[in-house]
């Protein structure tokens, strides 16, 4: 055994996530499927644990004003950095898409806006 107390000891396995909701257990899912780093999965799972939080909802119930008015607050009110904004939008937009269904895309007139897209309507590839 080593003798630095800094050194790792083996942990065994992680303790299990607790879910408030079924979407957000299947966006645990999803982003094991796509073997995301460690660090990335658990900043996606605090952005939608955060957005849940706020809204007292699941996060798949939302629609896009609901969505857009957390962002908002996260911009507007807590002054997030545009770099985090970016992380954010980006964990929202897989959520969305690979979780719950709906594509989204970023607005045009906020970098931070995005649009839920009705999954009847199809974008073009070059409008993206």
């Amino acid at each position: 055994m080593p003798s630095n107390k800094t050194t790792r000891q083996s942990a065994g396995a992680p303790a299990p996530r607790v879910f408030l909701h079924d979407s957000l257990r299947r966006l645990d899912e999803a982003l094991t499927l796509r073997s995301l780093a460690a660090a990335t999965r658990d900043e996606y799972h605090r952005y939608l644990r955060k957005l849940a939080e706020r809204t007292k909802c699941d996060p798949a119930t939302l629609d896009e004003t609901q969505v857009r008015a957390h962002l908002l607050r996260m911009k507007e009110v807590h002054r997030y950095s545009a770099s985090t904004m970016r992380s954010a939008c980006a964990a929202l937009q897989f959520f969305f898409h690979h979780v719950v269904g709906r594509g989204i895309r970023k607005g045009h007139a906020l970098p931070i806006t995005i649009i839920l897209v009705s999954p009847y309507c199809s974008v073009p590839r070059g409008k993206r």
